[in-house]
């Protein structure tokens, strides 16, 4: 028999776009993973604008992952996110916060919110911020893509910001926080299935040369430089902080 494919989350994909060389080590079981961070809880916002929701706990094992995706799987059964019919939305504030998947190709995700359209599905990762970045985008990208292998149509995928124009009335209303802001139209600039590709080949092979845009190459290096064999390249501060004026040090 085949050994099992090998699951990979979120943050496998990071720490891969990151650095091969610090993936590789991760997984080979080199480095000793952090505790996981809590994050900071934002059902009372969400729950402003998706009063029905349903929430799925975050998982933290592999038991809680697989309760998680069957508890996901039993809500879309069920019709939970379910619309009167074509070209019309589910119910106002219907959404799973927490939405958890899992692909053919091994990768689990966790969608901060998932909700229904006339068309299809739409899922959004939440920021308590006023603008994402490119790592908002690749994160979007590896759950619309993992969506899709689940037999799901997405209509539409993008960011809940914090609108600017938001007043906070007061009283814990938090109605009308977060903006959507749609990244369907930059998503195919993320080729996921080849992410996944590469991923596994590279933890398959031997441990990878060290990239050029290594964080080792940046001012203290990162935290696994001991590990990696790589303090040597690692630039102090002292030196990056000297001066240097019409070509001469001060």
């Amino acid at each position: 028999m085949a050994p099992a494919a090998a699951v990979y989350t979120h943050d496998d994909l990071t720490h891969w776009r990151t650095c091969p060389r610090d993936f590789w080590l991760r997984r080979h079981g080199l480095v000793t993973p952090p505790a996981p961070a809590t994050p900071a809880s934002s059902n009372q916002s969400l729950r402003a604008s998706f009063p029905l929701a349903a929430v799925i706990d975050r998982p933290d094992s592999d038991a809680t992952w697989q309760q998680a995706i069957a508890r996901t799987q039993l809500l879309l059964a069920q019709g939970h996110l379910a619309s009167q019919g074509a070209g019309a939305p589910c119910d106002e504030g219907r959404a799973i916060l927490g939405a958890c998947l899992q692909s053919n190709e091994g990768m689990r995700v966790r969608i901060d919110v998932l909700t229904a359209g006339p068309y299809g599905m739409r899922l959004f990762k939440v920021r308590f911020a006023t603008v994402g970045d490119e790592a908002d985008v690749d994160q979007v990208a590896l759950w619309t893509h993992v969506a899709a292998r689940n037999g799901l149509r997405i209509q539409s995928a993008g960011l809940l910001l914090v609108d600017t124009d938001f007043v906070y009335p007061g009283l814990g209303c938090y109605s009308g926080l977060l903006r959507e802001t749609e990244l369907m139209p930059v998503l195919g600039s993320r080729p996921i299935a080849d992410w996944l590709i590469g991923m596994r080949r590279c933890e398959r092979g031997r441990m990878p040369a060290i990239p050029a845009e290594a964080p080792c190459h940046e001012p203290n290096g990162c935290d696994l430089t001991q590990t990696c064999g790589t303090a040597h390249l690692a630039r102090r501060l002292d030196d990056v902080a000297d001066l240097h004026i019409v070509g001469r040090e001060l």
